[in-house]
């Protein structure tokens, strides 16, 4: 297990720091147009992470706290909210009368396209449930796909036809455009396509 930071306001500076590096040019850093920022990955898994829900919750607030203060909302600091027990304690752990959510991201793994597709759409109307019960605005806060891929890695024609559904459909989703299902709205934003053993066949 990856251990929890022991002091949530030593990470929100640590985290600062390191975007004043890559986007101001800090300590001979650089001068990247950042965004978003995850605070944390898969603190749900126990290979993430070994606290409770509410020290997730203390993490992120210290660092958004930390952001905002030096960048204002030029970075969004984005939550990550699965659907499971650990993430339900989590959302139960803000009040949305003084602690903001800029953005949440889930990640997603699947076998066929049809499965993928309806998952993406059930972790929208998940994430969108928690946090409207929570008294945010569920419907407005951005929700990132921030890492997908098929269940089954490899080199093979499955392996990249999958990828290219995906990217289709994630085409479709783009913010500018509505459901291509129930023609609403929507807030998903697709993430990044993790390969760490390659999806597309060799070159042989």
């Amino acid at each position: 297990d990856l251990p929890t930071p022991p002091d949530p306001e030593v990470y929100g500076e640590i985290v600062k720091r390191v975007l004043m590096h890559y986007t101001e040019g800090w300590e001979d850093g650089f001068f990247y147009d950042i965004e978003q920022v995850a605070i944390w990955t898969e603190p749900n898994v126990h290979y993430f992470w070994n606290g409770t829900s509410q020290d997730y919750h203390d993490l992120y607030v210290a660092a958004h706290e930390a952001i905002h203060g030096h960048f204002g909302d030029e970075i969004a600091c984005v939550l990550h909210l699965g659907r499971d027990v650990f993430s339900q304690g989590v959302i139960d752990a803000f009040d949305p009368a003084t602690e903001p959510i800029d953005a949440v991201a889930n990640h997603y793994y699947s076998t066929r396209p049809i499965t993928f597709i309806n998952g993406l759409l059930f972790k929208e109307d998940r994430a969108t449930e928690l946090l409207n019960n929570q008294g945010y605005p569920g419907d407005e806060i951005p929700i990132f796909i921030s890492e997908w891929n098929r269940d089954t890695w490899g080199n093979s024609v499955t392996v990249a036809s999958f990828a290219g559904c995906a990217l289709t459909y994630f085409v479709g989703l783009h913010p500018d455009n509505v459901s291509p299902f129930t023609g609403e709205s929507h807030n998903v934003v697709m993430g990044h396509h993790y390969s760490s053993e390659g999806n597309f066949w060799d070159d042989e």
